[in-house]
């Protein structure tokens, strides 16, 4: 169903569409009313009412001249309800007088098709109480024995309460005895004084059934409207509350006592509707239709000044007969202003009469599937929501896997960021709504074709831009994509019933301001508004004109504006200080505390010479810093494991007894977990040289991934301070991405770029020059040979192809610090080894740490090795110092026959020193371990071969004590466990 735009210009000439309220339907394809004659039924003897066709011509209009009407259509112009089966008498339509025109004076013009003469000569016969143009015939004629049934639920009993505060000039108006219908000439009487006197009078119709015959009938009129003064308070506006309050609870007291079987029933006879409806006009007249309190009156100035207190209540709403507050606003207010123009010693002869009309509607008997209203209100907000669940999962996704960490290690800016998945995301929504509206415009959804594009396309967009701030918005409280995904659709699919439910709660008025703080609340009300609008023939299809001042659609709009930069803020300011796995938190005042700092002077402008600036930080703060970081007491228990050589190499660095331009320094680093008050790295100090691989050692749970985390910028140092490639960790993290490479211990990548697009990428997020790319990116690729793999895609690697990637990715832009978190690990022994090349060719110019659990890789790799467990760095440096240290020398093994072991093992101990150890015996072999001494290493090798065979044995060997030993008597069996 559509409806007919009131500026076609249809509204005041004779082709004029009529409106209906929203619970009825006019029938514009049928040229025949109802009347209705009285028979006797044969199966019970009572009266019932049968109905006839009545040929009537309606003015009409070809489909081509009215606005959304078909071109082949012919509309006819009817300008009185269609109910049908309203009354319980069937399913043949019923004529009722339930126009859509409002007279409020007896004197109206007869203007069809708003007002068709009635052709009635009865006296007063238009002086009824329903303000409606009387049906044809009038209420009382020959072919309108409906009209009692229908005169009772149309007609109203206008009396108020009166209040005057002038002294008297208001005058009075009080209730006057019925008139006797028999008397056959009803006329119209003024009564009363004064302004009130002066009222037009009207008629009440009191309509009894007989009971033998059921036949309705009206026997007296009650003269209306009369005015009951208010008695008590002295503030009439108190007392006339009072009254109204009172008289509501005796309303409502009354409705409650009354029969209601007649509106249970499922075909209740006329005899029960009417009896119905007498027994609740009786009740409402009881109850005034408001109060009116008169201020101030001045015929000669001509100022009058009254207040109408007229208001409304749930109850009342609800009551049969009981106008609603707009019509008794408009009966009291017309009434008296054309009193006043009648006591007027001026405009006595003056008057005017009132009068109004809904918007013309457009109606038609074809049956028709309302399908906007029933799958619009759920397909259209799912139609175009379906994507928040996929932004907040992308972004959630990316942090789950640390390619923002990643990516923010390598130099990427957080607002270039997330500058790029907006683009990224708005272009999504774009598409999607596209897509969404194409749709809607080839199944031809009312919702797409009657109102203005402008409208939803606005709308639209509003709704891309707010989308994206709630995903940034979303993102902040979860870790996990998963979870993120169930509770996001979770928080749509909510939203989508909700907004359901509302729907029906607050139409038909506009929902509250309140309502649209959460944007997917206001985004469905404007969509369920803007819907309804479509299909309804009771509203008007959206324009963009209509986007204006109190106009609820306009509202949810402004609400999404102002939503858009709000959650974009929450967004930043829970990015910053919210705790995640990975990164370095902000104060939760530090939007207060930042700003203050800068104007204070307490942290250095950005600008300038970066040089100069950076060099006076070197000079000043950190030299402060040192000193202040070396003066940390240490607790004993905490450093209790360190060996002498780990207690020198605190002193050394803490005394900045290293060269100045040392990659990569750190004093007293220490880390607390705040969720378990866990104590994960204690007081680690060293410094690591230019050239040189470091190994970082220690069993699970020891602190070392704690402590790479706290230097790559990952976690929050809880105390500490650390250099890398000559920038401070907590001041210039910045500057730091840009100079040290990352090798995670899983890969980083993204299936669907090439090995080249990789480098290229983490290149110029490194501020490589573009001049320079493309020989940083042949470097690295050189470095891991790789070179022939430039434009294959990662998705094609195999697992050593993209370790090597990793590695080539730490490595691009020449980083001067790199980081390769088990760099081999689950690699088979040949690309191990060519890894293991790879990291010794480069670590020319630059500094790399280490950790690997391999020992091997370690003693192949690494210059300088520190060992960790439970925090505590346990001890540090070079192999041959750990073995001299921690190892016993030499082992020695030997192999022989089972019947031979006792013979050769007491051979091989009289060789070795009095305190060296058997570690394993077997059935065929033994093995010893023994600290050397000058010339026993040539003595053993000399004795041995000359004599093993006279001693049984077979085979034997001579080796230097491992790295694998050194750790295994380092790390015991508890703190393995740690």
């Amino acid at each position: 169903m559509s409806r007919e735009d009131p500026s076609s210009g249809h509204m005041q000439d004779q082709a004029t569409i009529t409106t209906s309220s929203s619970d009825s339907h006019s029938n514009d394809q049928t040229s025949k009313t109802q009347s209705q004659t009285l028979e006797n039924s044969p199966k019970t003897g009572r009266k019932s009412f049968q109905f006839r066709a009545l040929e009537v011509n309606f003015p009409t209009s070809p489909g081509s001249a009215i606005p959304n009407a078909k071109d082949d259509a012919t509309i006819k112009h009817v300008n009185w309800y269609i109910i049908p089966g309203k009354l319980g008498f069937g399913a043949s339509p019923t004529i009722t007088a339930d126009s859509c025109v409002w007279w409020f004076e007896k004197d109206y013009p007869y203007s069809s098709p708003y007002a068709k003469d009635p052709n009635i000569t009865t006296p007063g016969a238009n002086l009824d109480t329903t303000f409606k143009p009387q049906p044809h015939g009038g209420w009382l004629g020959p072919n309108q024995l409906l009209a009692p049934v229908e005169l009772t639920r149309a007609q109203t009993y206008p009396w108020a309460l009166a209040a005057d505060e002038t002294g008297g000039l208001a005058g009075t108006r009080p209730r006057q005895p019925p008139v006797d219908v028999r008397a056959g000439n009803v006329t119209a009487q003024p009564s009363g004084t004064g302004l009130l006197g002066a009222v037009e009078p009207r008629f009440f119709a009191n309509i009894t059934t007989d009971k033998s015959t059921g036949i309705p009938s009206i026997k007296e009129f009650q003269p209306v409207p009369f005015y009951q003064p208010i008695s008590g308070s002295s503030d009439a506006a108190s007392a006339a509350d009072d009254a109204l309050t009172q008289e509501i609870g005796s309303l409502v007291d009354g409705l409650a006592r009354v029969n209601k079987s007649a509106i249970r029933a499922k075909d209740p006879s006329p005899q029960q509707l009417i009896d119905y409806y007498s027994q609740i006009g009786a009740i409402v007249q009881n109850m005034p239709m408001g109060a009116v309190i008169f201020n101030a009156i001045d015929t000669v100035a001509r100022k009058f000044d009254y207040t109408l207190q007229i208001g409304t209540d749930i109850r009342l709403l609800r009551a049969a007969n009981y106008p609603n507050r707009g019509l008794r606003l408009m009966v009291q207010h017309t009434s008296l202003t054309n009193a006043i123009l009648k006591t007027s010693p001026v405009a006595n002869s003056t008057k005017i009469t009132h009068g109004f009309r809904g918007m013309p509607q457009l109606f038609t008997t074809k049956a028709e599937i309302p399908i906007a209203s029933m799958v619009g209100r759920i397909l259209y907000p799912f139609g175009v929501s379906f994507l928040l669940p996929i932004f907040v999962i992308t972004l959630v996704k990316e942090k789950e896997d640390r390619i923002l960490v990643m990516m923010r290690m390598s130099g990427l800016r957080s607002i270039t960021y997330y500058i790029a998945h907006y683009i990224h995301f708005y272009i999504l929504h774009v598409i999607a709504s596209l897509m969404f509206i194409l749709a809607g415009i080839a199944f031809q959804m009312p919702f797409f074709t009657k109102v203005d594009a402008g409208v939803f396309i606005l709308l639209f967009f509003f709704w891309g831009h707010v989308q994206i701030a709630l995903a940034f918005f979303l993102s902040c409280f979860f870790s996990k994509s998963r979870t993120a995904l169930v509770i996001v659709f979770l928080l749509v699919l909510c939203g989508v019933i909700v907004s359901l439910a509302t729907e029906t709660i607050f139409d038909p008025d506009p929902a509250p301001i309140g309502y649209f703080v959460w944007p997917a609340f206001a985004f469905y009300r404007a969509l369920s508004v803007i819907n309804r609008s479509s299909y309804d023939s009771s509203y008007q299809p959206y324009k963009v004109s209509d986007l204006k001042g109190s106009d609820e659609v306009f509202q949810v709009m402004i609400a999404l504006i102002i939503e858009i930069f709000v959650f974009l803020g929450l967004a930043f300011y829970l990015t910053e200080v919210l705790p995640t796995e990975f990164g370095v938190r902000q104060p939760w005042h530090f939007i207060i505390s930042g700003p203050f700092k800068r104007l204070s002077g307490k942290k250095q402008a950005e600008g300038g010479d970066r040089d100069l600036e950076s060099q006076a930080r070197k000079d000043n703060t950190g030299s402060q810093r040192d000193k202040i970081q070396g003066e940390i007491p240490l607790d004993a228990e905490e450093v209790q494991f360190e060996d002498a050589d780990v207690k020198q190499e605190r002193s050394r660095v803490l005394h900045d007894e290293y060269s100045p331009d040392c990659p990569l320094v750190m004093k007293n680093m220490r880390k607390i977990y705040p969720t378990n008050n866990k104590l994960a790295v204690k007081n680690v100090t060293f410094a690591v040289d230019k050239d040189t691989i470091f190994g970082l050692l220690g069993p699970n749970g020891a602190g070392k991934t704690s402590l790479i985390h706290i230097l790559t910028g990952l976690y929050e140092p809880t105390q500490g301070w650390a250099r890398l490639a000559g920038y401070e960790l907590d001041t210039e993290i910045k500057d730091v991405y840009r100079n040290i490479g990352v090798c995670p211990q899983h890969d980083i990548l993204w299936d669907d770029l090439t090995v080249g697009e990789h480098l290229y990428f983490y290149a110029r997020l490194k501020g490589v020059n573009a001049a320079d790319e493309r020989a940083a990116v042949l470097a690295s690729l050189n470095a891991v040979s790789l070179v022939p793999f430039e434009d294959r895609l990662t998705k094609g690697l195999s697992g050593g192809e993209k370790r090597r990637l990793s590695i080539a990715i730490a490595l691009v832009g020449n980083p001067t610090v790199v980081f390769l978190d088990e760099p081999t690990t689950g690699l088979d022994i040949s690309v191990r080894r060519l890894i293991w090349d790879i990291v010794l060719h480069a670590k020319q110019g630059r500094t790399i740490v280490l950790t690997t659990h391999s020992m091997e890789e370690a003693e192949v790799l690494c210059a300088r090795i520190g060992i960790m467990a439970k925090g505590t760095l346990r001890c540090i440096g070079n192999q041959i110092r750990l073995k001299d240290l921690y190892g016993r020398g030499f082992k020695i093994t030997f192999a022989c026959r089972p019947e031979n072991v006792e013979r050769a093992s007491h051979y091989i101990a009289s060789l070795l020193p009095a305190n060296a150890k058997r570690l394993d015996s077997f059935v065929t072999s033994e093995s010893w371990e023994f600290e050397t001494a000058p010339g026993l290493i040539q003595r053993l090798f000399e004795e041995i071969e000359e004599h093993k065979l006279e001693h049984g044995i077979d085979d034997w060997g001579l080796s230097q004590t491992t790295l694998e030993e050194v750790f295994l008597r380092i790390i015991g069996e508890e703190d393995a466990e740690g």
